[in-house]
């Protein structure tokens, strides 16, 4: 059965294509988050990076909250590697005013990858062994480092993009693989920030080079009779083995359509050749 999580971008920064308010305010931020939890959702994607997005959930509380957050790009001039993932797990906790949190990524893939790789995850092997966390893992762009990641570290979670336009990580065959490892796929980049739901955004200038496969994009929801929202939700949730979906909202009306959504039945969307757009 898949999960909704909720991401938290916008709730400390600027976050998002069609965003053109700022973060939200801490009166939407728990209007929205007590409408989900109402509405059974239970997990919040967070990260150290989204300005003071923690300190924020941690006002409102998260008692009964599954919590997973992510470790910042570890700077290359980084001299304690260890200290420097300690020290922002242990500020993440600080914040949110909580003792543990359900799940730790890193933000960067090419961290593990790299030649810290073994000390990294190390510090994120001794926080699930402490029970600080139950899962640890990391967050991708491109399905091509999976391979040495899972070759080379027990990791418990996966989160990347999936959308109308982006389905390498299915064409590629890793979505089997990882359900086949026992790795959880958390699918992000559903509404790509905001853009595929935002026909006077996909219209602007610097979108020009993929205006035909917007045009055919939108043809396509218009003749279904259904939403932009509720057409790319229903193409991610027909790939069944992504157990958790991330959407970020701006609003309850939002979050209310996505609860909406998870009541029509899963469609896979026709190919679009989008080019780069996934990389937004």
């Amino acid at each position: 059965m898949q999960k909704i999580a909720l991401g938290t971008a916008n709730f400390g920064s600027n976050y998002g294509i069609s965003n053109h308010d700022g973060k939200l305010s801490y009166e939407v931020v728990a209007e929205i988050m007590k409408f989900a939890f109402k509405s059974g959702i239970r997990t919040l994607d967070t990260a150290s990076a989204y300005g003071d997005c923690h300190e924020v959930l941690g006002r409102i509380g998260i008692n009964g909250w599954n919590i997973i957050s992510k470790v910042p790009a570890i700077p290359a001039d980084c001299h304690n590697v260890m200290g420097f993932v300690t020290e922002k797990f242990e500020k993440t906790l600080e914040n949110l005013r909580v003792e543990r949190i359900e799940g730790l990524l890193l933000h960067n893939s090419g961290d593990l990858l790299g030649r810290n790789g073994d000390v990294i995850f190390s510090c994120l092997k001794k926080l699930r062994t402490q029970q600080l966390v139950s899962k640890v893992g990391v967050s991708i762009y491109d399905p091509t480092c999976l391979k040495d990641i899972t070759e080379r570290y027990e990791i418990d979670l996966i989160q990347g993009p999936i959308n109308v336009f982006d389905n390498k990580i299915d064409e590629s065959g890793w979505l089997d693989r990882l359900a086949n490892l026992g790795i959880e796929f958390h699918a992000r980049s559903i509404f790509l920030q905001g853009l595929l739901l935002s026909p006077e955004i996909q219209a602007e200038q610097f979108f020009g080079q993929w205006r035909d496969v917007f045009v055919d994009f939108n043809n396509w929801v218009k003749q279904s009779k259904e939403s932009a929202l509720e057409k790319c939700f229903s193409h991610v949730r027909s790939f069944q083995k992504a157990s958790c979906i991330l959407v970020g909202v701006d609003t309850v009306e939002q979050i209310s359509d996505v609860v909406a959504a998870m009541s029509h039945k899963p469609e896979r969307a026709p190919s679009f050749k989008s080019r780069n757009l996934e990389t937004l």
